[in-house]
């Protein structure tokens, strides 16, 4: 799975809240929410699947979720040639 920006907002949301993202129904989302399923990084939270979904993290997901938070944001050095 490549990851993308859209990605990483679908797992920040569903890491504060279960409640469905604001485009929930826009088709990049659900498709994204189904790979994320897929890789067991979300979970159904509802005892009924509904279709907006109501999604919590994984274990796995939490731990993806640090990898992300941890990493360093890239510094712009100039270096001269």
């Amino acid at each position: 799975m490549n990851i993308t920006p859209l990605h990483i907002e679908i797992v920040l949301h569903y890491n504060c809240t279960t409640a469905p993202m604001e485009h929930a129904t826009a088709p990049a989302v659900q498709e994204y929410i189904r790979q994320l399923l897929g890789e067991e990084i979300l979970i159904w939270v509802s005892a009924r699947p509904v279709t907006n979904g109501h999604y919590g993290l994984t274990e796995k997901g939490k731990a993806w979720l640090e990898m992300i938070l941890a990493t360093p944001f890239p510094v712009q050095r100039w270096v001269a040639p």
